[in-house]
């Protein structure tokens, strides 16, 4: 091992070089491992290649095949440290992780693989370790906070102004909104430091809900000679002036800009024309105006921009893509921040692959897959103590609640039917007879559903015995599934799906834990 510990220090100190990489994967073939060995060379090969390279489609499929059969096997190395990540060159490029710990927590995290971008989604309050670990950072390309809570001003001061953090080409500040930011001063110092040079992404003193940064602020993004090469900027929330936007406009942070976000802004019609009419503006290729509105001369709000077709138009046919709807950016709202792997969705998946016993109603087969795959993860003892259980006692309550829930449902004029199980607790049930239906189609799974409160609530059965197991076995913990909890699951499904067997169903009717829901029956 002291021979691959070599290696992938010389990946480590030579992050931009595929040399290392390759050599890298030429050790793992020769010890057995040729899928690893694989995955390196085609991720260096993509690398290269331009987006219409004919030979991209077959190397993207591989790709995708190879991280859906090992991307949670080759990140098992980091354990929980990290909680999300990127594969880029075959190696954990990119990570979630909390920041708030010592420097040498931080850094053995680090030793592990060429990490360069990091981001830090929970609530934050410590730069404390990470300043004590800026000499040993100078490869990072990428730094992400996005619920600063109490911040440190000096040691934020020693983070922006550190030659370790020149080669950031991201840097994300965000707040918590009951957060304090970052002093006027030292982000305007930090701005116009040289460091800044190589900055494509940047957001500093922003929260999602109500402020953004300060005109000061603005004004030295406007005037930093350092920020030519930003390619996108979140201005949300942010108070303009015509004299910001015009110096902005002039300046060289605006002058490659791509992506813009100006969401949840609110302007008299005025500065929105200012905007409108800015020479740059045709440059974007992104332009998020989700809650931007019109304002009268007291600041009141007058109207949504998106309900004005003078601005709508406008702003369409002057940019490439204008967001109207996100009303969130930020790492748990999907699909708006950069996305990878995770601990989570390793743990939650078999539990939605639990839909094709359920569509085909084959709930023997649903319990005995979970039960082998209990004894396989957890041992026979825990699968016989599960064998165990009065499901059968449990399926007859069920049983008598979902009557009572059909006797209520004509009078309430209920469109469906939901259970939902809370495991962490008793094995509480609700049933909820909804105004309207869930519409997820059987061949959809979601982790979660939104909908308008229940017209009608009634308590499910407790299946106290059940939640002593999954206390002792969750599905959310560690790195790989719960096999217990599972099987917990896949017997309760079954039980449901049991009861309702006896039962006329005169609407859709869904099962629904934190982690997925499935659609049980249609009319």
């Amino acid at each position: 091992m002291a021979e691959g510990q070599a290696l992938l220090r010389a990946v480590i100190d030579s992050p931009d070089d595929d040399a290392p990489r390759l050599e890298y994967a030429g050790w793992l073939e020769s010890r057995g491992e040729p899928e690893r060995g694989e995955f390196i060379r085609v991720q260096c090969a993509l690398d290269t290649m331009s987006a219409d390279d004919p030979r991209r489609p077959p190397l993207q499929a591989r790709e995708a095949e190879l991280l859906e059969q090992h991307g949670w096997t080759w990140a098992e190395e980091f354990g929980t440290e990290i909680t999300e990540w990127v594969f880029r060159r075959g190696f954990i490029e990119r990570v979630e992780m909390s920041l708030e710990r010592p420097a040498d927590q931080i850094l053995a995290v680090l030793s592990k693989g060429p990490i360069r971008h990091i981001r830090d989604a929970g609530q934050f309050d410590d730069f404390d370790g990470l300043v004590e670990a800026l000499p040993q950072l100078d490869h990072l390309t990428g730094l992400e906070f996005w619920k600063l809570y109490v911040c440190n001003d000096r040691l934020v001061a020693k983070l922006l102004n550190s030659p370790h953090l020149r080669n950031l080409r991201t840097l994300i500040l965000h707040h918590d909104r009951n957060g304090n930011l970052v002093e006027d001063e030292v982000l305007i110092e930090g701005l116009m430091s040289p460091y800044r040079m190589n900055l494509r992404e940047l957001a500093v003193n922003v929260d999602v809900m109500w402020r953004g940064p300060s005109p000061k602020v603005l004004m030295a993004m406007a005037r930093s000679p350092y920020l030519a090469n930003l390619r996108k900027l979140d201005l949300s929330e942010t108070e303009l002036t015509v004299e910001l936007i015009r110096a902005l406009g002039q300046s060289p942070a605006f002058a490659h800009l791509e992506e813009l976000d100006l969401g949840g802004c609110s302007f008299p019609p005025r500065l929105w024309d200012e905007v409108l009419q800015g020479p740059w503006l045709p440059r974007l290729k992104w332009l998020r105006l989700s809650g931007a509105a019109t304002t009268d001369a007291e600041g009141f709000h007058v109207d949504d921009l998106k309900n004005l077709p003078t601005y709508r138009s406008g702003f369409e046919d002057r940019v490439a893509v204008v967001d109207w709807d996100t009303v969130f950016i930020a790492p748990n709202y999907r699909n708006t921040s950069w996305q990878g792997l995770t601990w989570k969705e390793r743990r939650s998946r078999p539990l939605r692959v639990m839909n094709p016993w359920v569509r085909a109603k084959d709930y023997a087969g649903l319990e005995n897959e979970y039960r082998r795959l209990c004894q396989a993860l957890a041992g026979a003892e825990i699968r016989a103590e599960i064998d165990c259980l009065p499901f059968d006692v449990y399926e007859e309550k069920l049983h008598k609640r979902v009557q009572k829930v059909l006797g209520v449902l004509p009078k309430k004029r209920g469109k469906a039917i939901s259970l939902r199980i809370s495991p962490d607790f008793e094995w509480r049930g609700e049933f909820h007879v909804q105004a309207n239906d869930l519409a997820v189609t059987e061949d959809e799974v979601p982790e979660e559903i939104s909908y308008e409160g229940p017209i009608v609530q009634i308590k499910g059965p407790d299946f106290p015995e059940a939640s002593q197991i999954y206390q002792r076995h969750p599905l959310q913990a560690g790195t790989r599934p719960s096999g217990p909890a599972l099987y917990l699951l896949a017997r309760t499904v079954a039980a449901y799906g049991r009861c309702l067997a006896g039962h006329d169903l005169p609407v859709p009717v869904y099962f629904g834990c934190r982690h997925a829901v499935f659609c049980m029956s249609r009319p």
